[in-house]
């Protein structure tokens, strides 16, 4: 059992051991953490952070709500990192409306969020919302305006929406960025003829 005094050590090496990709270690220090007599709120979100990337949504489900229940100001930010996670799996597995209701939840938890509307952006997209899609990852190309994600994202989204000129013209910046992207090239090829 963990000292309080080495509490701070012990959560120190469970983010070190998180940031390293080593998983179950950090969700086991993250465990050992939260057996303190006070233990810090970090010690419930790291796991809820772990056990997401890990793929135990539902696991990480049960101890947000414990974090909520014993710390309700710090579980936002635990909160959507499962629901990004959530939104991420829905989309991949073909649940579109599960996958909004998580990516829009996320985004009205933290609205400034680039990386929930980029999530939201992503889905709406391969929902065929493209006016949606279109206005999502423009949002996040005001906030970051390099990103080769987003600016692949709007190309597309563009392209589908048949607004072929601007598609066009992104699908050229995005090729002088990246000459040998095979897929890149052919959609590009596709816009020409």
């Amino acid at each position: 059992r963990l000292q309080p005094e080495r509490g701070d050590l012990a959560l120190i090496r469970a983010q070190a051991l998180e940031r390293s990709g080593s998983a179950e270690a950090a969700l086991r220090a993250y465990r050992r953490l939260a057996e303190l007599p006070s233990p810090p709120a970090e010690a419930y979100a790291g796991q809820v952070r772990v056990l997401s990337a890990m793929g135990r949504t539902r696991e990480a489900a049960r101890v947000l709500a414990t974090l909520r229940a014993r710390v309700p100001e710090a579980a936002g930010d635990a909160e959507l990192v499962l629901l990004l996670t959530e939104a991420e799996a829905a989309k991949r597995s073909g649940r579109t409306s599960e996958a909004l209701a998580a990516a829009e939840r996320a985004l009205s938890i933290a609205p400034g969020n680039v990386d929930a509307r980029m999530t939201l952006a992503g889905i709406y997209a391969e929902a065929g919302r493209h006016d949606d899609a279109i206005a999502a990852y423009e949002a996040v190309l005001a906030s970051r305006p390099g990103d080769p994600v987003a600016r692949r994202g709007l190309a597309g989204a563009l392209f589908a929406r048949g607004v072929l000129p601007k598609a066009a013209a992104l699908y050229d910046e995005l090729l002088i960025a990246d000459p040998s992207d095979a897929e890149l090239r052919a959609t590009r090829v596709a816009l020409s003829g």
